[in-house]
């Protein structure tokens, strides 16, 4: 799957990989639903400190607490955001 916004591109690997074993969602799914919701996540998001967490086995094994990452979103990637580290 190929994701397009803007002047931005990015390729997903592994689209049809499980991530929430009893529900069966792929991250293809996830991904579709993350762009729906972002018009309206997004402003809430603005100058928020956001926290990531990883999964790469899936939901159901231990995750990874990669770091605490600001949301930048300057003139330049207004309306696309920006993780940076802080």
């Amino acid at each position: 799957m190929i994701i397009k916004n803007g002047r931005y591109t990015v390729e997903v690997t592994h689209g049809d990989k499980i991530l929430f074993g009893k529900s069966g969602i792929t991250k293809n799914e996830l991904i579709q639903y993350y762009q729906t919701i972002a018009p309206i996540m997004i402003p809430y998001c603005d100058d928020r400190p956001i926290s990531m967490q990883r999964f790469p086995e899936g939901i159901d094994k231990e995750g990874q607490l990669l770091c605490l990452l600001g949301y930048c979103n300057t003139q330049a990637n207004r309306g696309v955001g920006t993780l940076c580290g802080h």
